[in-house]
């Protein structure tokens, strides 16, 4: 099995309505790890998907969107400590994402199997009744996806931000 899949103009919903329930820090390692719990949180998006399963090659996209109720998720930040030509602040920061608990899981996924509504329709009803073994193999998926977008979030917008300064 060989898949590739993009996800494109995703938007995040919930966190307005989410609580920060733990803090921890290790500044020995310049990690910070925030769990927070969402009574809703909400994902949508287009997908690409290209793959070759069992011999056959599938090539869709379509909108997706994906709501999580009653989660729970760990973020841990942390940067390297930079060598001495680098301060801290530039350091890479990395982004870890731990999915701790999901209570329920609504995913929907447009032209899923080309556009096929009656078909379309009952995958749509079997992710949406019986996620939960799934949710097992997708979790780690879910961790890799948040950690990587986050990742690049943190780079792009806190690669400048003193760390050091601030939690001493």
């Amino acid at each position: 099995m060989n898949i590739k899949l993009i996800l494109k103009n995703v938007t995040e919903s919930g966190w307005s309505i989410s609580e920060v329930i733990k803090i921890k820090t290790n500044m020995p390692k310049n990690e910070i790890a925030i769990t927070q719990t969402f009574p809703d949180k909400r994902l949508n998006g287009w997908y690409e998907f290209e793959g070759d399963i069992l011999g056959r090659k599938i090539k869709n996209a379509g909108f997706w969107n994906l709501t999580l109720f009653d989660y729970v998720q760990t973020l841990t930040v942390s940067r390297k400590p930079a060598g001495a030509s680098a301060p801290l602040e530039y350091s890479p920061i990395m982004v870890k994402c731990n999915l701790e608990t999901c209570k329920n899981l609504e995913l929907h996924i447009s032209n899923l199997v080309g556009g096929r509504t009656i078909v379309e329709n009952m995958v749509d009803r079997i992710i949406n009744t019986a996620w939960q073994p799934g949710f097992v193999v997708f979790g780690p998926i879910i961790n890799e996806l948040v950690g990587t977008a986050f990742t690049e979030i943190f780079n792009k917008n806190f690669q400048r931000f003193p760390f050091n300064q601030i939690f001493k």
